[in-house]
């Protein structure tokens, strides 16, 4: 999913898991887009983190950095919260594209609100890509030292966190 633009390679494990686990294509594939919003809250928590560490040399950093993390935080309790998604469904189907697919993917809705995780069942996939993003960025550590470069541990940790969301704000905006 890496290699393709968008990620869009990360959503064709959909079309793999709908086979192997015998489950639907929507749940898959929603479920992926959990898993990969719990993955960047994630990424933002380290990023405010390292931009509150280092406010006093980027003071500018840490207010977008938060405000970032909190609307992504309300998305995907957007996805926990089941009333609250259902009113933002049936929205979408009456104002946007959306709507000539509305029988078809209405027929969905049961299914994929069966699959909504509780709260309590985000702490894990959490907690994994936590140490998932911990172990990538202790690569660039071990390369940095590798040249004999003095960084601490933590500073870069939390550099390479901040330049992973830097680097998904859409070209046009910066």
């Amino acid at each position: 999913g890496f290699i393709t633009p968008g990620g869009i390679g990360g959503y064709t494990r959909a079309l793999y898991l709908k086979d192997r686990a015998e489950r639907p294509l929507e749940i898959c594939l929603f479920n992926i887009g959990i898993i990969n919003t719990i993955d960047i809250i994630t990424l933002l928590l380290m990023s405010i983190i390292g931009a509150f560490l280092f406010s006093s040399i980027y003071p500018y950093l840490f207010y977008p950095l938060l405000l970032f993390c909190i609307l992504w935080i309300m998305f995907l309790g957007v996805f926990i919260h089941r009333k609250t998604w259902k009113w933002i469904v049936s929205i979408l189907f009456r104002f946007t594209i959306l709507k000539p697919y509305h029988q078809k993917i209405s027929t969905s809705i049961p299914t994929l609100e069966k699959s909504l995780p509780k709260k309590s069942q985000i702490i894990v996939p959490g907690l994994l890509s936590f140490i998932g993003w911990i172990l990538r960025f202790s690569l660039f550590y071990v390369f940095l030292r590798s040249f004999s470069i003095e960084v601490d541990y933590i500073s870069v940790i939390l550099i390479i966190a901040i330049a992973n969301i830097i680097a998904m704000i859409p070209i046009s905006i910066y």
